[in-house]
């Protein structure tokens, strides 16, 4: 009795070391088949380009809850429990050589330990004249939108939320084999 407990002991160690061996081998030959991205950052103002489109930011804002309120932002905007709100211009040149569809939308901001999305209703509200954030460029033709991202209190700790402010952003435009990123300074 004794002995077949045992030997069922071991036989379930040995399946868990087998599984365990097994798992560092397929992420040892994943990484190998697919290594860590390279890192390219510009600052505002420089073009960079990405999938035969040039992107250049100018004139990014960092808006609190109070900000918001005197700009007169309409209230299905700002959430019950506030937010932040980072805008910015983003120049889009197609020069691929062909016409382009472009999703200007489609792009995020991230800091460490946090990305986010476009806010929809507020892309809508800070590009009033022209709000279209899927277009076609021909070769050359240039287009600006103004992006608009929220940030809301509930994504970080307190701490975190009282300095969102001082956290160094980034508007990212690809993620592999090459992370393009634009570093966000605000006006």
């Amino acid at each position: 009795m004794r002995k077949s407990r045992l030997w069922k002991r071991f036989c379930i160690i040995a399946f868990a070391l087998l599984i365990l061996i097994l798992f560092f081998f397929g992420y040892d030959r994943i990484n190998q088949k697919y290594p860590q991205a390279a890192v390219e950052i510009v600052g505002m103002e420089e073009p960079i380009e990405t999938d035969g489109v040039e992107m250049l930011v100018k004139n990014a804002h960092f808006y609190t809850t109070e900000e918001l309120e005197r700009l007169q932002v309409p209230e299905e905007i700002i959430y019950s429990d506030g937010l932040c709100m980072i805008t910015f211009e983003v120049q889009i040149k197609n020069v691929s050589g062909e016409s382009k569809k472009v999703e200007a939308a489609y792009r995020r901001i991230e800091t460490l330990g946090w990305s986010g999305g476009v806010g929809i209703n507020a892309l809508a509200y800070f590009n009033q004249d022209h709000m279209q954030s899927i277009f076609e460029l021909a070769d050359q033709e240039t287009r600006s939108i103004t992006l608009t991202f929220p940030i809301i209190p509930r994504s970080f700790t307190k701490k975190d939320w009282e300095h969102i402010q001082e956290k160094q952003y980034y508007y990212v435009l690809s993620f592999y084999p090459t992370k393009k990123m634009i570093r966000l300074q605000f006006t």
